[in-house]
């Protein structure tokens, strides 16, 4: 009998022409980065891939539209050792169409790994999704993808995100074929976006490369669902500070603005917190006070404090944001000419993510207070929007990704994405805070640290999901 095979599956999406760079070290450091964990654990009783074993990896290089993969046997003496490099003195990595897979011949990754490409000539996330559903039952430990992202998902090629879809199919959302990227308005339902009167193609023999994979509509999430063994991960390394404003009716992008958990975060949290930490004696700082405590702000009597938003700053940083020369941010420009028309604009696009509890997207008001559950429950529903969670809501598994309204930077050691990046006592790293203290959404346990990155798990949803009714 051969020894247990678990795949992790790692994707790069492209860099975009993006400042961070190719995000390729970070599968290479990946890579060893689980193999030294695994290797540490190997021995340890309840580990979760006891020695002997294999890890296989398989990486998607959607930059350079390449599958490559590495295997790693985990034995019960000392050797062989993790590799202290995945780049040096040679790559380590395999190309799947000369990959030859030891043990059972069910888990070669040939047999089932989607390889074709769109008409474009690119990978989508549809390969990775077919290749997942068409992997051994319970046979992978974990996904995780690298790339730019935002609420919507991952940014596998970033096809244009003007996407009007087509209409639902017996209630079940259709994907463009088109679309490159993950989305989460598609992704996690049965279907997973695609046809759900079409299955699994007839079975050739021998099988072709490519073209032996789990496509169609038909079990898609359920398929999805079984490849994953019951404790594994699936990361998602990237941005979430970003909120898409599509046309209700036919879902066409009309604007991508920042994020207003974020702003909200920062209007109810980080800046009353910020003047307790400054001494100051004002208003601000007496709700700091508690915040700073983990507590909810009151008055002496026990009442409730409403605590003000300022959503009229909000807007004018957001506009700064864009007008800056030299990191110009990537929202939406309503008006070039006129700010107080830009600043209207603005308003109605962020007041219509949320109409219970902004006001009227034609209201003049850009103050206004709001008690400390509607603050909760208005980040638990657009919480409810990203991606990860609706991943995690449907996998029965850990889903791991950014806390909405937090960026990522690429590390200068790991070549890893960071949530906030390196700086503890950034406004981003007070927004991961928040969502730590008051949304029960935590990093991993100690010894499986993602660098800042929140764990959506069963219980996770289910705080989200009581907290999203606090109007």
């Amino acid at each position: 009998m051969s020894d247990p095979i678990k795949f992790i599956f790692i994707v790069t999406g492209h860099p975009l022409q993006s400042a961070s760079g190719t995000f390729l070290p970070a599968a290479d450091e990946r890579t060893v980065e689980l193999c030294r964990r695994f290797y540490r654990q190997r021995l340890n009783p309840g580990t979760v891939l006891p020695a002997p074993a294999v890890l296989r990896f398989v990486h998607f290089e959607c930059e350079r539209n390449e599958i490559n993969v590495f295997e790693f046997p985990l034995s019960t003496t000392a050797k062989p050792r993790p590799p202290e490099s995945m780049t040096r003195p040679r790559r380590k990595w395999t190309a799947l169409d000369q990959f030859v897979a030891s043990g059972d011949p069910s888990f070669s990754p040939i047999t089932f790994v989607d390889s074709s490409v769109d008409p474009s000539g690119r990978f989508t996330i549809l390969n990775i999704y077919h290749s997942i559903r068409g992997a051994p039952p319970k046979s992978v430990l974990e996904l995780s993808i690298f790339g730019h992202g935002w609420t919507e998902g991952p940014l596998i090629q970033d096809g244009a995100r003007d996407f009007p879809v087509p209409a639902d199919n017996n209630g079940l959302p259709i994907r463009r074929t088109d679309d490159t990227d993950g989305r989460a308005r598609t992704d996690f339902a049965d279907n997973m976006g695609e046809d759900p009167n079409l299955g699994k193609p007839p079975v050739t023999s021998p099988p072709a490369p490519g073209q032996f994979p789990r496509t169609g509509g038909k079990d898609a999430l359920k398929e999805f669902k079984a490849a994953f063994d019951p404790q594994a991960s699936f990361i998602i390394f990237g941005c979430n500070g970003q909120d898409p404003v599509r046309n209700p009716v036919n879902n066409r992008l009309d604007a991508m603005v920042r994020s207003s958990a974020e702003q909200v975060i920062h209007q109810a949290y980080v800046l009353p917190t910020a003047a307790h930490e400054g001494k100051k004696n004002n208003a601000a700082a007496r709700i700091g006070k508690f915040l700073a405590a983990g507590k909810v702000p009151v008055e002496s009597d026990g009442k409730a404090i409403e605590v003000p938003i300022d959503m009229g700053a909000e807007f004018d940083e957001e506009r700064h944001d864009i007008d800056n020369p030299h990191d110009p941010a990537h929202y939406t420009t309503f008006d070039n000419v006129d700010r107080a028309a830009d600043k209207e604009a603005r308003k109605q696009a962020h007041y219509g993510l949320d109409t219970v509890f902004f006001p009227a997207a034609t209201s003049a008001e850009l103050k206004f207070n709001r008690p400390w559950l509607s603050i909760l429950g208005f980040v638990a529903r657009r919480t409810q929007q990203t991606y990860a969670f609706k991943a995690a809501s449907k996998l029965g598994i850990d889903v791991i990704g950014g806390p909405a309204g937090t960026l990522t930077m690429v590390g200068e050691r790991d070549h890893q994405q960071i949530v906030c990046g390196a700086y503890q006592g950034s406004r981003c790293t007070r927004i991961v805070r928040f969502h730590e203290v008051f949304m029960r959404a935590t990093p991993p346990p100690a010894g499986k640290s993602e660098r800042r990155y929140f764990v959506y798990d069963a219980l996770a949803v289910i705080y989200h999901n009581i907290l999203a009714q606090h109007p």
